[in-house]
């Protein structure tokens, strides 16, 4: 075989076109002979990377001019190069007037009949570049192993100019995709993206050394809605997702799991590689949670900001909460946080009344929780029918935390005035049941915070090495514990 340098530039030329993209900077920096060569494909790689990398696709038909879905699909289908740079993904619906969820009213005619065009013109650019690109998209799909009756459903989508049809087209050509962020829009494309993801996660599932599958580099989800009614986001993508090997980190925002559950976790149990799991301002049925914990095997870090305002003024319901992660992974999780309005149903057969559950983690280390929790209440004797109860007792911190807990925080109302009764014991027991707690912090949201009686306490925990914290706000809330 002749020395590199020694083949005509017309062939190195055809090399240097069939290069990696991760490989171009490499090859022309062996030689300078290649650099001169190869200086306009690592210019091209340059601005491709700058252009592809991050993509934000919009839901609605006012954005076509900035980015167009088919357009990307067009130009991984030409030159198969410009795949392999997209790393994270992005889909929104912008608040045009008149996006999908908006009924347009007799002040927007104006804007209807634009909005009426733009949507013909776009619906013609969708169907002729379906048209002219759709062999070379079933050729992919079926090098993917995609059968072509898996896909009818997602081509006829994309030609009729649906954005979720033509992002699920993209799947197949970004390999090196690292994160998706859908923001305001799962509520209506959950059932189209549904065949697809799970035949993608069944396929990587698969124990194949050496083969390509789609979406192996997918770490993070999030999925974002709004405090609109018409704009939070569907749990159950979460358990979609979960299931490709490659996740890690889901993040939600105004996500609402109620109703029947349309997913279940059909995979093997605990086979996904979720670690993290952050839900703010959302409301989720313990029935919905289930179904994601009970693929998870190793999760870590689950933090859950309850919003009782997109649960019909529900409250959440931490008990059952605590009983599905101790069920599932009291042997992983290090991380807990619990946050919002706490709804205990005494009357529920299902409620477990012993406080003690959070012994049952192995490693928790940090744990933000309801004052509520540690407050034993029963009915009264005579007005047990009609759901009256009395507080019986405050349970301590030293008999109820697991012995690995390192710092935990208290929220609520009366979390300063019941201070006393949560450290009973702490001096006696601290290195017997907890002998890994350093930090205690009271937040108490009714401001009852008394100074004198606050450096007592303070005193009586430093002497057995723990931190003691008082923050009184209303409207404060520590950082995350991580």
């Amino acid at each position: 075989m002749p020395p590199l340098l020694d083949l005509s530039n017309e062939l190195l030329y055809k090399i240097i076109d069939h290069i990696h993209p991760d490989d171009i900077l490499n090859f022309s920096l062996c030689r300078k002979e290649i650099y001169l060569l190869a200086k306009d494909a690592v210019s091209l790689h340059v601005q491709r990377k700058r252009m592809y990398e991050y993509i934000h696709l919009f839901g609605c038909h006012r954005h076509e001019d900035k980015i167009h879905p088919l357009h990307l699909v067009r130009n991984f289908c030409v030159d198969w190069r410009v795949g392999e740079y997209p790393k994270h993904l992005t889909l929104s619906c912008c608040e045009h007037p008149h996006d999908p969820y908006h009924l347009p009213d007799e002040e927007d005619k104006e804007d209807t009949r634009i909005y009426e065009v733009e949507k013909r013109e776009n619906d013609t650019i969708s169907h002729n570049t379906m048209q002219a690109i759709q062999s070379y998209i079933k050729e992919k799909a079926a090098k993917a192993g995609f059968l072509e009756f898996d896909m009818e459903t997602v081509y006829r989508e994309a030609k009729r100019g649906e954005r979720i049809g033509m992002v699920t087209l993209l799947l197949l050509y970004v390999p090196h995709l690292e994160s998706i962020c859908l923001a305001r829009v799962t509520a209506n494309y959950i059932l189209l993206l549904e065949h697809v993801i799970r035949f993608i996660a069944e396929q990587n599932m698969q124990r194949s050394p050496g083969a390509h599958k789609i979406l192996m580099n997918l770490s993070t989800i999030d999925i974002d809605g709004s405090h609109n009614e018409e704009r939070r986001e569907n749990f159950d993508f979460f358990i979609l997702f979960a299931a490709l090997p490659s996740v890690r980190k889901i993040y939600g925002d105004f996500v609402l799991g109620d109703g029947p559950c349309l997913f279940d976790w059909t995979y093997p149990a605990h086979t996904s590689n979720v670690t993290t799991v952050f839900l703010s301002n959302s409301a989720v049925r313990i029935e919905h949670l289930e179904q994601l914990l009970l693929g998870i095997k190793s999760l870590t870090v689950f933090h859950y900001e309850h919003n009782p305002d997109i649960a019909n003024g529900h409250g959440m319901q931490t008990s059952k909460v605590i009983a599905a992660l101790s069920k599932h992974v009291s042997h992983s999780l290090e991380s807990l946080r619990l946050d919002g309005q706490c709804s205990i149903d005494w009357n529920d057969d299902d409620v477990d009344f012993d406080h003690r559950w959070l012994q049952g983690f192995e490693i928790l280390k940090e744990v933000f929780i309801h004052i509520r929790l540690y407050v034993e209440c029963a009915p009264y004797p005579e007005t047990s029918l009609h759901g009256a109860f009395e507080e019986k007792s405050m349970n301590p911190l030293v008999y109820v935390l697991p012995p690995s807990i390192e710092t935990v925080i208290i929220y609520g109302p009366e979390a300063f005035v019941r201070a006393s009764d949560l450290l009973v014991d702490l001096a006696e027991e601290k290195n017997l049941r907890v002998p890994r707690l350093n930090t205690i912090t009271l937040l108490d949201m009714d401001n009852q915070y008394d100074e004198g009686f606050g450096k007592a306490l303070k005193e009586v925990c430093a002497k057995v090495g723990v931190t003691l914290e008082i923050r009184c706000k209303r409207d404060e809330r520590p950082e995350n514990p991580t």
